[in-house]
């Protein structure tokens, strides 16, 4: 056995050596036994030996912490098996015993009938690697703790102006300033829900704007009083992702025009639906559409349009989304708008 080894070591030797010496990674031939024929120079130097004739002879997976041995050792098996493994990870074991992280590929030799006579591996040191990879995870993690932090310090100083407005809204006898402030607050507990949901979800970049838009309705709806006839609330919401920066417009719009709705489609108690749909194919535009089964938009609709402060900021924030703004038919609102996302965005991985 010994002469048999020593003879395909010198053949090995002769053959391959300017090659393996050439690479900068590490590379040892084995035997079909998984003993190390030969080793690189840099193989040396990555194990911390002072001679290749250290290594020589010894089985490969000397060279992996033992915890990882049986690990290496089946992946040889499923080599001989002709299942493609493809690169393996490990933690090396140095000759003075410290340890480091490898990526390992193996492939057999054959000769000229194609049956495997040797076998090949090619080991990097990504110790270097992992420690970046480590330290940038690391930052990851601070950054969207901060961002995080921050939305909920954002939710709490919109939710503290709230309750001013409210404390002012209790002081104020003058009906037509009641309702305004009462518009405000409701336009800015839209912003603080917001910046709630990314709290809570922790996806800092992208918003789902679906579910946002259906907390941000229902709890709308939890707010009002109906004088006699109910109206429903129904919801038709794909789980859309946008940018931070288009939900914020989105529910402000979906705020203004369910206000607009309770405030004009339904006199004297009248019953029926307030409706909000939102739509979007795979790579196609956003549709989000409001619309209710009330008594539908006056005759006299383009002349209180042009003073109304909310059309014309669902008009304003509808170009803020580079969008399209329909109305009609009946008392649907429809806006169609691209997607767009922030490059540089926080987004986690689903």
């Amino acid at each position: 056995m010994e002469s048999l080894l020593t003879d395909a070591i010198l053949e090995t030797e002769e053959r391959y050596r300017p090659l393996l010496n050439a690479s900068p990674d590490g590379i040892a031939i084995l035997d079909l036994q998984g003993r190390v024929l030969m080793a690189s120079r840099m193989s040396v130097k990555m194990l911390a030996c002072t001679r290749e004739g250290e290594i020589i002879g010894r089985p490969i997976t000397d060279f992996v912490v033992p915890e990882d041995r049986e690990k290496a050792k089946a992946r040889i098996g499923m080599m001989f098996t002709g299942e493609r493994t493809g690169p393996g990870e490990y933690r090396g074991l140095r000759a003075d015993g410290t340890t480091f992280d490898i990526d390992v590929n193996g492939e057999f030799m054959r000769d000229g009938e194609g049956k495997p006579v040797q076998m090949i591996f090619v080991v990097r040191d990504v110790t270097a690697r992992r420690q970046v990879e480590a330290a940038m995870a690391t930052a990851l993690r601070e950054k969207e703790q901060l961002l995080k932090e921050v939305h909920h310090r954002v939710k709490n100083n919109l939710q503290v102006i709230t309750s001013l407005l409210r404390l002012e809204t209790a002081r104020n006898e003058e009906p037509a300033t009641k309702r305004v402030l009462k518009d405000m607050q409701s336009r800015i507990l839209s912003m603080a829900l917001l910046h709630e949901t990314l709290y809570r979800s922790g996806h800092f970049g992208r918003v789902n704007l679906g579910a946002y838009l259906q907390q941000l309705a229902q709890q709308f709806f939890r707010a009002q009083t109906f004088a006699s006839g109910p109206v429903e609330l129904t919801l038709d919401l794909a789980p859309v992702e946008v940018d931070i920066n288009q939900a914020i417009p989105c529910g402000l719009i979906v705020n203004e025009l369910m206000t607009n709705s309770l405030k004009h489609a339904f006199p004297s108690g009248r019953s029926g639906a307030v409706r909000v749909h939102l739509r979007s194919e795979e790579s196609g535009p956003v549709v989000l559409q409001v619309s209710d089964t009330g008594v539908g938009l006056p005759g006299d609709f383009e002349t209180r349009r042009a003073s109304s402060l909310g059309l014309h900021l669902v008009t304003d924030l509808a170009k803020q989304l580079s969008g399209e703004l329909v109305i009609g038919p009946g008392s649907a609102f429809t806006i169609t708008f691209i997607r767009k996302f922030t490059s540089g965005a926080i987004v986690r991985p689903k």
